[in-house]
């Protein structure tokens, strides 16, 4: 009994034993395959290593050959050149390493060849001056052409009045200025002339104006662009067809028309709000013209023209003329110097903007239609002003024909 008791556990031991001998042969069996295939890897390793220095080894001996080689050149050349320069210091005459192809022929010569280089400088110069041209006129900001100002208002070209300044200086009368003489030189105009023709486009602009206002504002971006001239003439031209017509000189810091027509130091636009004059005893009927004028004082110059054109006795006068002329053209200042037109532009009923040809910037003409809303809303139209009709036929690609018709007063006269 005690012999079946202590075999029990011992026989129920042995296979586990054997289990875990049979575990730890199974991890040293593969530890032995990683051996195996490491000593494997480690003999592909040294068999490439082998190969590569023999390779190695091979470069070296033809690197060996290719230096034995070269020196034995170097040697051979070195030998050449000193045998070459005894020969040479042994020789009685000089050496050169230059030596005669052949003899140059009298009369022709191989460069430089003068017909390509001229053609060639000639094409360039024609390119670049085409070049040039083109970013001239890109880069340009002055308005040459009707098409030109009408794509930038958005509003019809008028007229195109061309300069009337004489190219050569001349002796003034006292007392006469530029628009003096400009005034009087297109005044003076043939009737069948294109002048004469560009202001009646004017009028007729007026009345076909929808508003069907009487009070017309001429204005311009910048001074000197020729509007007080444009407003006295256009007035001239209206009056001699018989209509009434009154000019007013709505210019208070510089009053041009008054001085163009010659009524300096009279009473006038700033009396009738300063000192509460009537309107009938300060208009001057022109006996040459046929207007009436309502002039500006050039004794007093307002800081504050902006209240005085805007002022209730400016509006009841205009409101009254209204009922009394046909038109009345009032020259107005500058827009981008002063506001007095921003501030008194509703008492107008349209405007007619004169821009210099060649001189006003587009940027200009922008700003001042951007001034005031008043003013782009009612403007009927520009006028190009002092052009050179020359130039702007060249810009403008037309022909003489419209032009010519023009030229000969009889011919349009019989037709």
């Amino acid at each position: 009994m005690e012999h079946s008791l202590r075999s029990g556990p011992s026989s129920r031991q042995e296979p586990a034993i054997w289990d875990e001998i049979s575990r730890i042969a199974e991890s040293y069996k593969s530890e032995l395959q990683i051996a195996k295939s490491q000593e494997e890897s480690i003999d592909k390793r040294m068999v490439e290593v082998f190969q590569q220095s023999a390779e190695t080894r091979q470069s070296q001996v033809r690197l060996r050959e290719l230096e034995t080689a070269a020196n034995t050149y170097r040697g051979i050349y070195e030998t050449f050149l000193s045998r070459f320069t005894q020969s040479v210091q042994q020789q009685s005459f000089p050496s050169t390493e230059a030596r005669v192809i052949s003899f140059a022929t009298p009369g022709w010569r191989s460069s430089p060849k003068t017909t390509l280089t001229l053609v060639l400088a000639c094409l360039c110069g024609l390119g670049l001056g085409i070049t040039a041209a083109f970013a001239r006129e890109q880069m340009s900001r002055q308005i040459h052409t009707r098409a030109q100002l009408e794509s930038l208002l958005r509003t019809s070209c008028l007229a195109v009045i061309p300069s009337f300044a004489s190219r050569l200086p001349t002796l003034r009368k006292k007392g006469t200025t530029k628009e003096t003489e400009a005034f009087r030189k297109i005044s003076e105009v043939a009737p069948f002339s294109a002048t004469a023709e560009a202001f009646r486009y004017i009028k007729v602009a007026i009345d076909l104006n929808p508003t069907g206002g009487k009070v017309i504002g001429i204005v311009s971006a910048l001074p000197g662009e020729g509007k007080t001239t444009i407003a006295a003439t256009l007035a001239a031209f209206i009056a001699k067809g018989g209509a009434r017509t009154l000019l007013i000189d709505g210019d208070l810091r510089n009053p041009s028309v008054s001085n163009t027509l010659g009524y300096t130091n009279m009473p006038g636009l700033f009396d009738l709000v300063a000192n509460k004059s009537s309107v009938h005893d300060l208009l001057i009927h022109d006996l040459k013209y046929k207007f009436d004028f309502l002039p500006s004082s050039t004794r007093i110059k307002p800081a504050n023209s902006s209240d005085i054109l805007n002022s209730p006795a400016v509006k009841q006068m205009l409101k009254s003329a209204a009922n009394d002329y046909d038109y009345i053209l009032v020259d107005l200042p500058p827009v981008l110097p002063i506001v007095d037109v921003k501030a008194a532009a509703h008492l107008f009923d349209a405007f007619i903007l004169v821009v210099e040809w060649g001189s006003t910037s587009t940027d200009d003409v922008l700003r001042a239609i951007a001034a005031s809303n008043t003013l782009s809303e009612r403007l009927i139209g520009a006028v190009l002003n002092k052009a050179d009709l020359t130039l702007m036929r060249r810009f403008e690609g037309y022909s003489d024909r419209e032009y010519n018709y023009y030229s000969n007063e009889a011919v349009s006269v019989e037709k």
